[in-house]
């Protein structure tokens, strides 16, 4: 019989990173499978695209599945999107 305490997730609270530039590459090709809510938010909540498109100081993210699927046009429209809004500052 297992024990269900070794089953446990542990929730560590780790502080926010001063620099996050070197996670960025960690998950290089990843691929978005976004469940119920993801594209749209849930129960009033903000989406996940919408929060993921705000700059985070000099970095802004430009995912093609950002716009819910991986394509060349999307990739091309999130990276413009993306420079556009570091340009303004």
């Amino acid at each position: 019989m297992l024990n269900p305490s070794c089953m446990r997730r542990e929730r560590v609270r780790r502080p926010a990173p001063r620099d996050p530039l070197p996670l960025l590459n960690r998950w290089g090709h990843a691929y978005v499978n976004p469940g119920p809510g993801f594209m749209f938010g849930q129960g009033g909540g903000t989406p996940a695209p919408d929060v993921i498109r705000r700059p985070f100081g000099r970095i802004a993210i430009g995912h093609s599945e950002l716009q819910g699927h991986q394509n060349w046009n999307g990739a091309a429209a999130e990276g413009r999107r993306a420079v556009e809004a570091l340009l303004k500052g």
